[in-house]
């Protein structure tokens, strides 16, 4: 039994941390249900929790999220994960704009000091982590890698969430996060792994398929 800001709850390990346990096989559309694509995620735009996603597909400025396999986005592994805060809907001149986040409840392994993933991201500042609802510093480790420390949150069962809001003063920009590799990690974030087991491949051409930003 484990507990969420003191509130008792089962724990349960996080799942499909890598992006790499779909239910695509066969997909040949652009869609596919939230809970094949990442199953035990949450995907949000706005506050609407969104059924289904994209697969190897994207919008150009409006809000999504897409499951992206190898000839999309820089992957490590066989899959990676894109979200893309932006237009969530509304008529001019009164169009809305909300961010995109990612979001599961989950038990952090009680010898972990830190959360590491690799990440995309075309603005750092909209870009944003918290953990059982508490935003945290992230810091990046090395090329591509970043972290979070996670000592104080070790042992609890809480909600992880990344976000990427719209920009405050072009919100119809597209801001955009691709996610991969996603791991609890014993080591406090003071000590930066290797860069080169941790960096994506290609990453100025990988920017240059999901930016949206037209400044």
């Amino acid at each position: 039994m484990a507990s969420t800001l003191g509130i008792p709850c089962l724990a349960a390990p996080f799942r499909d941390l890598d992006f790499e346990s779909p239910i695509v096989a066969g997909l040949t559309g652009s869609t596919v249900k939230t809970a094949y694509a990442v199953p035990g995620w949450t995907v949000r735009l706005g506050e609407q929790v969104q059924v289904n996603m994209y697969y190897n597909n994207q919008t150009l400025d409006a809000a999504c999220a897409s499951l992206f396999s190898q000839g999309g986005p820089p992957v490590i592994g066989k899959y990676t994960f894109l979200m893309k805060a932006g237009l969530i809907g509304g008529f001019p001149p009164d169009v809305v704009f909300g961010e995109a986040s990612l979001s599961q409840v989950g038990d952090v392994p009680m010898s972990a000091r830190s959360l590491q993933f690799s990440a995309l991201i075309n603005d750092r500042d909209q870009f944003d982590v918290s953990l059982g609802g508490h935003l945290e510093p992230v810091l990046e480790l090395a090329s591509g890698l970043w972290g979070v420390d996670v000592t104080a949150y070790a042992g609890m069962t809480l909600e992880l969430r990344f976000r990427m809001n719209p920009d405050p003063v072009y919100p119809g920009d597209g801001l955009a996060v691709v996610l991969d590799n996603i791991h609890f990690s014993p080591d406090p974030i003071s000590s930066v792994p290797e860069p080169s087991a941790w960096a994506l491949a290609g990453v100025g051409a990988g920017v240059l398929l999901w930016s949206g930003r037209r400044r």
